[in-house]
């Protein structure tokens, strides 16, 4: 895996990023990690390229070593073949700083639009902070940093050159990194609405791409997640005809699959903990309120969203709406789900004891109001294949 850095990135703060993107903590201790995450590999510019034979000599890095010096295109250059070396790599990862100035140098630019054009998605990992993500702003690549000049004007001479230029190349990347930075697992941070509906406009397409960053969700899933009803609303008329509402990420889950879980509900508790899902254990502040999962539910079943794909645990969004039930689901939006979904009847029936409780593996939620309207939904249903 190719992974981009700062030059003035803390050799410790640099271990402990890849170790967070290898095993998901940032101990040091070899043994806190198995031989798995050990054996992953990364490439690391700062110790791949030698410098000593192209910029070494800079006054800002005062080197004295004496080496002849290679201009940009010269066979012997190393700092100039980022792109040749792309093109090696299965992965691409960004390690961010904790103010995000690794966003403002255009080599690093530069090498994340090379990874969106070769459909390689970028993984983003690193300690930075909710204050420098509200202030964000991602610069054009003409505004961009870089240590030395001749290498900012050889960047900025390729991308105007390229289809678009410096507009569709600054597009591009500011919509791919924002759509990471606009929500965490607590909701929509400070700025994130602008910045999400920014990025759409300006390039539709991002609406698609699903984030490298936490449930792995497009800003329609997490709007819709997080009970964010007005952005949901405008992102979907932002993006226009280059929306597939249908989008879904790497474990099958839809956007209609995180509206029917709403998993990030305040103090909520779940009725019913689920074996096959994980998103459900959140629990912090979110916008949503049982109107909101229902006009989210509504909304994205009027733009076609499909009530039937499975995600990987062969689960449709009503099912997972059953199972992940809690003190705020809506049961407007279980109407509306058990309306849509094909076969809705024996899906919900499999969930449903004798005595009117709700079963799901080994865990059993009492009756109450949400199974008793399980069971009416059920009930309904039969009646209605009766008569047919």
């Amino acid at each position: 895996m190719m992974v981009m850095i700062l030059i003035s990135y803390l050799l410790c703060d640099l271990c402990q990023a890849i170790c967070q993107h290898a095993g998901g903590k940032e101990d040091l201790d070899p043994d806190k990690y198995t031989p798995q995450q050990l054996e992953k590999t990364y490439w690391l510019c700062i110790f791949a390229i030698n410098q000593h034979v192209s910029i070494c000599h800079e006054s800002w890095l005062r080197c004295s070593c004496g080496r002849e010096k290679y201009p940009a295109g010269h066979e012997f250059c190393e700092v100039d073949k980022f792109e040749e070396v792309m093109l090696m790599m299965k992965q691409h990862a960004v390690a961010m700083d904790a103010n995000l100035t690794t966003f403002t140098r255009v080599w690093v630019l530069l090498e994340m639009h090379t990874a969106v054009m070769m459909r390689m998605q970028t993984q983003y990992f690193g300690a930075e902070s909710e204050e420098a993500i509200a202030l964000l702003s991602i610069p054009s690549a003409e505004d961009a940093e870089a240590s030395v000049a001749d290498d900012k004007a050889r960047i900025v001479a390729k991308i105007r050159q390229a289809p678009g230029g410096v507009a569709a190349f600054d597009a591009i990347m500011s919509a791919n990194i924002i759509k990471e930075l606009c929500f965490n697992e607590r909701g929509l941070l400070p700025g994130g609405r602008d910045a999400a509906l920014e990025a759409v406009r300006r390039y539709p397409s991002c609406i698609n791409i699903c984030s490298s960053r936490g449930l792995g969700g497009t800003l329609l899933m997490m709007a819709a997640a997080h009970g964010e009803v007005k952005l949901l609303q405008e992102l979907i008329k932002a993006a226009g005809k280059a929306i597939n509402i249908n989008t879904q990420t790497s474990r099958g889950w839809t956007a209609l699959h995180f509206a029917a879980v709403c998993f990030n509900t305040g103090s909520a508790e779940p009725l019913i903990s689920s074996s096959s899902s994980s998103s459900s254990s959140s629990s912090s502040s979110s916008s949503l309120t049982l109107d909101n999962q229902c006009e989210i539910v509504s909304m994205l079943l009027k733009a076609r969203s499909d009530p039937n794909i499975l995600n990987s645990f062969q689960k449709t969004p009503l099912e997972e709406f059953v199972i992940n039930a809690h003190a705020h689901s809506s049961h407007a939006a279980l109407r509306l789900l058990f309306t849509a979904t094909a076969g809705a009847h024996e899906k919900v029936q499999t969930f449903l004891c004798d005595d009117g409780s709700v079963k799901v593996g080994d865990k059993v939620m009492v009756k109450n109001e949400h199974s008793c309207l399980l069971s009416s939904l059920v009930d309904a249903a039969a009646a209605e294949l009766s008569r047919q």
